[in-house]
């Protein structure tokens, strides 16, 4: 995963991957944003197909989303105080 590839989410997928980082199960984001579970299980599906996550032998699929969503928010609070270095992220996965 890396600073391009998070820039490509919607911004639906990154409210999804943003509560997913707060900690939400599926069932309470759907509530949160006034969606189907079924939807959410979408966009999550295109958040990891766009971050290429899979299954990884060390962590779960939802523990790579929710450090995801923690450089997701890392990222963008970077960019709102004009700091920038796009080789650091929080959270890297093996390619």
């Amino acid at each position: 995963m890396n600073e391009q590839e998070l820039r490509s989410l919607s911004t639906r997928e990154r409210e999804v991957l943003k509560l997913i980082a707060a900690c939400y199960s599926n069932k309470g984001i759907a509530r949160k944003l006034d969606r189907d579970v079924g939807t959410i299980n979408s966009h999550i599906r295109r958040v990891k197909d766009k971050l290429r996550i899979d299954a990884h032998p060390e962590f779960s699929v939802r523990t790579i989303l929710l450090r995801a969503g923690e450089a997701l928010i890392e990222m963008e609070r970077s960019d709102n105080n004009l700091w920038r270095d796009e080789n650091v992220l929080p959270f890297t996965t093996a390619q």
